[in-house]
């Protein structure tokens, strides 16, 4: 009698623990541990400071400019979805070729984003041509 309560908390538990719909993904980690504090836990943004992921036509449309901007950082201005954005965003030195790479394809397929997979030939080829890229020139 006392059982099916036991058994109803356990079940519950099991579906929590594995059916939670969270990604896991080492793209989704490097994402969580260097974008998500400006870009969002869902890449929302953050009002008129740092530009949405999450539907980002720039995602798209600029597809070979995405690893020389998570390498170097940006200080330009950067037209998403229509809006000017004008916030620097600094680089990141220490990421490898690979994980930028599994960065790309995590943000470009992830919140409702279909924009497909970069070949990291493609990625490395980008990072080994690319300059950083400032207002100033430098």
């Amino acid at each position: 009698m006392f059982a099916w309560p036991i058994l109803l908390a356990g079940l519950i538990f099991l579906i929590y623990q594995f059916g939670a719909k969270g990604d896991n993904s080492a793209g989704a980690k490097i994402y969580k541990s260097h974008c998500a504090n400006c870009h969002g836990d869902s890449g929302e943004g953050l009002r008129s400071l740092y530009p949405p992921l999450a539907g980002a036509d720039y995602l798209k449309d600029h597809e070979a400019d995405l690893a020389c901007i998570i390498r170097n950082g940006v200080d330009v201005d950067l037209i998403i979805n229509g809006k000017t954005y004008n916030q620097p965003m600094p680089g990141n030195q220490l990421l490898s070729d690979q994980e930028i790479a599994i960065l790309i394809d995590h943000i470009r397929n992830s919140w409702g984003n279909d924009y497909g997979n970069v070949p990291f030939s493609k990625v490395k080829n980008a990072l080994d041509l690319c300059a950083p890229t400032s207002k100033s020139g430098k």
